[in-house]
């Protein structure tokens, strides 16, 4: 396959987790989660992790860096080098303070570990690498979205049938998530139960992403994760779900050639 959709996923989600790790200092909450107990944050003691060990200063350095390697992730500067030192020490940030080790990092670690092990890190720009890889992270969404569509179903009253207050009311209305107040709409709670549908039926249907037509079901994944991004405040899960979108949109990437890149770089090596 091209080998630009895993390039760009290797690029996505490394800013992905960079803006992630920003937030956390622009939020002020640096102080809380790169210290342990003893140091007056909330993390676990340094001696409690798995690889790494290096006291007051672990939770700082392991932040740097995640943060730095993933930017020579970006730059393609010895990028599976980065990527072994990002997946290591992004793992280990995620052990300093576990109830914040949420699934979107789990699901972007498998990512990096697969790519990894990708020929896309030494490829050049449209060079053709083996599509296994893309294999894998489609796999690897169909999990994420069958579970998700599976737990709704199995509270359907909640997402899928009409009520005052819809399940997706109760979310977008909760106070820990919400970005507004949607009491305005609580007369209306068919756009709930509608935007339930919507969201259960694309994750029912996620095992067309192993099917020609993944391109168009990712349309409409898109505009479900803008959604989310637009009414909730789950951190980067909706940014790094999309990090992950490009090898979905492969068919549609490999037919654009830039004017800057020759139809030979295109072509599959002999």
């Amino acid at each position: 396959m091209d080998s630009r959709p895993l390039r760009l996923v290797q690029i996505f989600v490394a800013m992905a987790i960079i803006g992630d790790m920003v937030a956390l200092v622009v939020r002020g909450a640096s102080d809380a989660v790169l210290f342990p107990r003893s140091l007056g944050g909330i993390s676990s003691e340094p001696g409690n992790w798995l690889l790494v060990e290096w006291g007051a200063y672990t939770g700082p350095a392991l932040w740097a860096l995640v943060v730095v390697s993933l930017l020579f992730v970006i730059l393609g500067v010895a990028t599976r080098p980065a990527l072994v030192v990002a997946l290591i020490s992004y793992a280990e940030f995620g052990h300093m303070y576990t109830p914040g080790d949420r699934g979107i990092d789990r699901i972007l670690r498998t990512a990096m570990l697969i790519l990894v092990f990708s020929a896309v890190s030494e490829a050049k720009w449209g060079e053709k690498v083996a599509s296994w890889p893309s294999d894998l992270i489609r796999w690897l969404l169909v999990m994420v979205y069958l579970d998700a569509g599976w737990a709704k179903y199995k509270r359907a009253s909640g997402w899928l049938e009409m009520q005052p207050f819809p399940e997706l009311y109760e979310v977008m209305a909760a106070p820990n998530i919400g970005r507004w107040d949607p009491v305005m709409m609580a007369e209306y709670p068919w756009i709930f139960v509608a935007g339930g549908w919507y969201t259960f039926a694309l994750e029912a249907s996620a095992l067309l992403l192993l099917t020609r037509f993944a391109p168009y079901w990712a349309v409409f994944g898109v505009f479900m994760h803008l959604g989310i991004a637009a009414t909730m405040e789950l951190g980067m899960f909706p940014f790094g779900m999309l990090a992950l979108y490009p090898v979905l949109f492969a068919p549609w990437i490999a037919k654009w050639r830039p004017r800057s890149v020759p139809a030979e770089a295109l072509r599959t090596p002999v």
